[in-house]
């Protein structure tokens, strides 16, 4: 009866554990939208993966960041709200507002605060920017496969040879022929007749 009480308490514990992980992951394992908490046009997006050496890949990329921040104030960091609660953990300054980071602890949201440098250890009160981490709805979500495309391929014939049959030589009709024969001899006859004028003409002259 002991053990099997012992046995029952450890089942317990270990689905706690791993619902606890389960959670941590999808919270740290999303995007983030980072919007201003001072009214500012500044922003930020960040997007987080668990990769395979357990540790959270973070990328984000700002826009409208003003730089310097303030007189005294020349940094922005970037720190994460551990699943597991307690301090602000650190990943790092965002430079010109594009940077990654890796973190081995589970987050639920991100914040960015304004610094004097890059050596801060704790946020500072000066919350510029902040925001929940998201699940990605694009995997979580039910599947939508995009519906294949039928492909057509024009079908072939091997083997197969068409005869052409051959086109016989026509002749075309002549149009014209017998009216062009007439004109030749009636030509020639007129020349003919215009020759024996002629000698006649002579003749006549030498005689007279």
């Amino acid at each position: 009866m002991k053990s099997l009480r012992l046995l029952s308490a450890a089942f317990f514990v270990a689905a706690a554990l791993f619902l606890s992980g389960a959670r941590a992951v999808h919270a740290s394992e999303g995007t983030a939208e980072l919007r201003s908490t001072t009214g500012q046009a500044a922003r930020c997006f960040a997007a987080s993966v668990l990769m395979p050496d357990y540790n959270y890949q973070v990328v984000v990329s700002c826009r409208d960041l003003i730089y310097p921040a303030t007189p005294e104030e020349f940094t922005y960091t970037l720190w994460t709200n551990p699943t597991t609660g307690g301090n602000a953990a650190k990943l790092g300054d965002l430079g010109v507002g594009k940077a990654q980071f890796k973190t081995k602890t589970a987050f639920s949201s991100l914040l960015v605060t304004r610094e004097r440098g890059n050596r801060a250890r704790t946020p500072s009160a000066d919350i510029v920017m902040q925001g929940a981490v998201q699940s990605i709805r694009f995997l979580e979500g039910t599947p939508q496969p995009t519906a294949p495309t039928a492909r057509t391929t024009p079908a072939q014939s091997f083997g197969e040879i068409v005869e052409q049959p051959e086109a016989s030589p026509t002749i075309a009709p002549q149009t014209g022929g017998f009216f062009s024969g007439v004109r030749r001899a009636g030509v020639i006859v007129a020349v003919v007749l215009f020759v024996i004028i002629l000698i006649i003409a002579a003749i006549t002259r030498a005689r007279g």
